[in-house]
């Protein structure tokens, strides 16, 4: 497999990997909720739910393509957008809850 990319493709990429990677740390985080208190534990769900979405967001704007993916993506419309609704919950400001 070769791939081609221009420089500021291969920048937009690399800043991709950046979010998967932090989604990872995130992942990993999460994983180990029962070393938190339950505050940190939300604290720690919805980070890791919102950077996950940040990770699908690259992936679409950049127009990525893996038919696996696209397909767990196209089977899971509503979690996504929980994802999605988990992202602006915590990076958004919100007048109400």
């Amino acid at each position: 497999l070769c791939l081609v990319m221009n420089w500021e493709e291969l920048k937009e990429v690399a800043s991709w990997g950046q979010h998967l990677l932090l989604a990872q740390l995130n992942a990993d985080r999460w994983m180990c909720l029962e070393e938190n208190t339950a505050a940190e534990s939300v604290a720690l769900t919805f980070q890791f739910f919102a950077s996950m979405f940040v990770v699908i967001e690259g992936w679409k704007k950049l127009k990525l393509r893996d038919q696996k993916i696209e397909e767990i993506l196209d089977q899971n419309r509503e979690g996504v957008d929980l994802l999605r609704r988990a992202r602006n919950a915590v990076y958004h400001f919100q007048k109400e809850m």
